[in-house]
């Protein structure tokens, strides 16, 4: 079993914090360069997708998951999708991941262990195809790290006893505020870290795991939060999926202090105004 950092004794930081993964937000990109990051991930994301035998398939309309489902019990084994949500939606949802560009994959057969897996090396695979030339050589740097090590591990247990020695206080069945999130992040060295094991009134339809807890896992990223939110559903098909902000996870690609910086066209600018900026 791979022992991963911060998964045993969660008042242990595994790695000095004075380290080049510590780095103030960067400054934002021109549109050209974010378009340019934006193509090179997204293209290295359906490389990885289509490597691991995911089918890409048009959606219509919001209920992107049910589409999926559908074509899942059609007997196709794994899909995914791109699609969008504005702001409005998001509020509607409570899903910080809804704010713009979403990635969505299911699959059948997976079981947590492997959906974390997936989601790990998809994280890693899409780090990887940037260079100094596009991000810069010290976000570079900072990356080289995430990709030589396994990324922290924590159940949902472990990542409140985490948050209180940092002196917040969370319930055993509360979610994770943002501030929260941010302070796991820094505890495992700024690394990405996966909180799984989930209470299950906080996200019902999902496969329990043990009474009460569910089978889910969050991926926590620095500078952007939360970017990836998966699980594994209940019913007589086992099958399993992850839904991916697109737009935070180029802010952690690129190591920005505001969403509004990783996306091509913000809400309320448009490229003429932006490339100005």
């Amino acid at each position: 079993m791979t022992a991963y950092p911060c998964a045993q004794d969660p008042s242990v930081s595994p790695v000095p914090t004075r380290s080049a993964l510590f780095l103030p937000p960067g400054r934002p990109r021109s549109v050209a360069r974010r378009l340019a990051i934006h193509n090179r991930v997204l293209k290295r994301i359906r490389r990885f997708l289509e490597g691991r035998g995911f089918q890409e398939v048009p959606v219509h309309g919001g209920d992107v998951r049910g589409q999926l489902e559908t074509m899942l019990a059609r007997g196709f084994p794994a899909l995914w999708c791109e699609a969008s949500a504005g702001p409005q939606a998001a509020v509607e949802k409570d899903n910080r991941l809804d704010r713009f560009k979403v990635i969505t994959a299911v699959g059948a057969d997976l079981d947590l262990d492997g959906l974390c897996d997936l989601m790990e090396a998809l994280l890693k695979d899409a780090t990887i195809c940037l260079g100094a030339e596009l991000i810069g050589g010290r976000h570079v740097t900072r990356l080289d790290r995430t990709l030589r090590a396994p990324h922290p591990r924590l159940r949902h247990s472990q990542a409140v006893a985490a948050a209180g020695v940092h002196g917040w206080d969370i319930a055993p069945h509360e979610d994770l505020p943002p501030a929260v999130e941010a302070t796991l992040v820094r505890h495992c060295a700024n690394m990405p870290v996966l909180v799984t094991h989930w209470p299950s009134d906080l996200k019902p339809g999902l496969a329990e795991l043990e009474p009460g807890v569910a089978a889910r896992a969050k991926y926590i990223l620095p500078y952007a939060g939360e970017v990836m939110d998966g699980g594994v559903w209940a019913g007589k098909a086992q099958r399993a999926g992850f839904a991916l902000g697109m737009d935070r996870l180029l802010q952690y690609l690129m190591g920005l202090g505001s969403v509004n910086d990783a996306v091509i066209v913000p809400a309320g600018r448009g490229l003429a105004d932006q490339a100005r900026a």
